[in-house]
């Protein structure tokens, strides 16, 4: 299943993209540099946490429970 053309707008509009004809070069390196960091600092974050998702929001009780999933021996931010 293919993704809605409409769910890339806000990833397009971060990168400033515009037509090839007003491209400068160095516009176009810092545009490629700025999603290969993206990309690959969520690839990090993403292998750090074990392949699975970041947890945002952790409250008390999460820090609490995440001390008993320790028993496995991974620990996840």
């Amino acid at each position: 299943m293919g993704v809605p053309f409409e769910a890339l707008l806000p990833y397009a509009i971060m990168l400033g993209v515009s037509p090839p004809s007003r491209i400068q070069s160095s516009d176009l390196l810092r545009r490629l540099m700025f999603g290969f960091t993206g990309a690959g600092l969520s690839k990090i974050r993403h292998m750090q946490n074990g392949g699975k998702r970041a947890r945002h929001s952790i409250d008390q009780w999460d820090r609490q429970s995440t001390s008993y999933t320790l028993l496995g021996g991974f620990l996840r931010c």
